[in-house]
């Protein structure tokens, strides 16, 4: 999650599961899943809106991945794809 000048606030790094356990490599385009994901705030987190992105990493390197498709991106250089804004609290 990231505020208004795009500093992280809030997150949760796992592997992706969502798919049945399959792994990534097995996963087909346009494929979709829903998986839960618990998100802590911060307690002194101030009011305001806030972007809930999604971005998938290579497991050898740690670099994000490129986004591709039509997706609403949060930005290029953050490689990450806007899921939802929300307003807190």
């Amino acid at each position: 999650m990231i505020d208004a000048q795009g500093q992280r606030v809030a997150g949760v790094d796992v592997p992706p599961s969502g798919v049945g356990g399959m792994p990534t490599s097995a996963w087909l385009p346009g494929q979709q899943a829903a998986v839960p994901l618990p998100l802590s705030l911060p307690p002194d987190l101030p009011a305001g809106e806030y972007e809930v992105i999604l971005g998938l990493y290579d497991a050898d390197s740690g670099e994000r991945l490129p986004v591709s498709g039509n997706f609403d991106l949060a930005s290029t250089a953050m490689r990450a794809i806007r899921v939802t804004t929300l307003t807190y609290p």
